[in-house]
């Protein structure tokens, strides 16, 4: 399978999300997953495997598979049969790993208590730019927002399983983490950047002559108001058609290749403080003032050494935790359905 689906099966399921033991549980299960299998066949009719007796349905692992393959499409991800039947894998083990987690944690009395549900429901509403496109991806993810609670409520209470089983034994000796930047030289290179805020004036590339000409125009009389001395961000805030406008137009540091070529080509060549000519990309047309420039270089050590501690870490902690999805399977009751 692609293994940016494997990822977003994994991702998903898992709750990686959810902090920094979210993730590496999410990550641990790709690891148990290939380790260990069931292989009892006994299950009731209506599932296709049960955890110490709890049943996970077809329903369940086809309702994953639908979303995971819908994800798949929107990011452009084409799933063949073949791959079909390794996601369904992949899902039911992912189902069956989430599962003895979250008994583990029922077993040791760990709970979500509301208000921590609350507040990352909350946390998740924010990453969205109205209520409304909420509920929308609520609907293409065919979740409720019951569901979708009750999911929150696991997933934390797996989240503090693994704080307390697996996070605290997790340590990093500085000398292996000046050892990791010592051997890892390439990692730490820096492209030329530059950091840049624009005004963009929307247009549609099959828009008509008058209405790119009334786009040019405005553009041109913001160019009047900046060489007449009105500060360009409090221009982009109420003139930009971009989402960067409530930042001043602000886009932050980006190296080459990352914007679309007549962008980039008119940002890289402008001065710190230069503002640019009218540029004309698919999106419309833009106004761009340079605010800063990096130079390629590497990163010191002490501006890396703790982003390399935190990356070694979560490695160490996804070994870890999965070796305790796999002591908890080994431990668990678990039955599949004939195929």
């Amino acid at each position: 399978m692609n293994r940016r689906v494997r990822w977003m099966v994994s991702a998903s399921l898992l709750m990686a999300g959810l902090l920094f033991a979210g993730n590496v549980l999410a990550e641990a299960n790709k690891k148990a997953s290939k380790k260990s299998a069931p292989t009892a066949k006994e299950a009731t009719p209506a599932s296709v495997a049960t955890v110490n007796g709890v049943a996970i349905t077809e329903a369940e692992v086809q309702k994953e598979t639908d979303r995971f393959t819908r994800q798949a499409a929107t990011a452009g991800q084409q799933i063949g049969p073949e791959q079909l039947t390794e996601l369904r894998k992949e899902v039911l083990d992912s189902l069956i790993s989430r599962e003895v987690v979250y008994q583990e944690s029922e077993r040791r009395g760990l709970k979500a208590t509301d208000s921590e549900i609350d507040q990352k429901l909350a946390e998740l509403k924010k990453g969205f730019p109205s209520e409304a496109e909420y509920q929308a991806v609520l609907q293409r993810m065919n979740v409720t927002e019951q569901e979708l609670r009750t999911q929150v409520s696991r997933q934390l209470a797996m989240k503090k399983l693994i704080d307390q089983a697996v996070i605290p034994d997790v340590a990093v000796p500085d000398a292996e983490v000046k050892k990791y930047y010592d051997e890892h030289p390439d990692d730490f290179k820096m492209p030329e950047q530059v950091r840049a805020s624009h005004i963009l004036k929307k247009v549609d590339a099959k828009a008509s002559d008058v209405d790119k000409a009334k786009a040019q125009k405005e553009l041109t009389d913001l160019q009047a108001r900046l060489k007449k001395g009105e500060d360009f961000s409090e221009l982009a805030k109420k003139s930009s058609d971009c989402p960067s406008a409530p930042r001043g137009g602000d886009l932050g540091f980006f190296p080459r290749g990352q914007m679309v070529p007549a962008f980039e080509n008119s940002a890289f060549a402008l001065k710190s403080g230069d503002v640019s000519d009218i540029i004309e990309t698919q999106f419309g047309y833009h106004l761009i003032k340079v605010t800063d420039k990096k130079a390629p270089g590497t990163l010191t050590f002490d501006e890396s050494k703790e982003r390399i501690a935190q990356y070694l870490k979560q490695e160490k902690a996804t070994d870890k935790v999965s070796k305790f999805i796999e002591e908890l399977k080994s431990k668990a009751e678990i039955k599949m359905t004939a195929k």
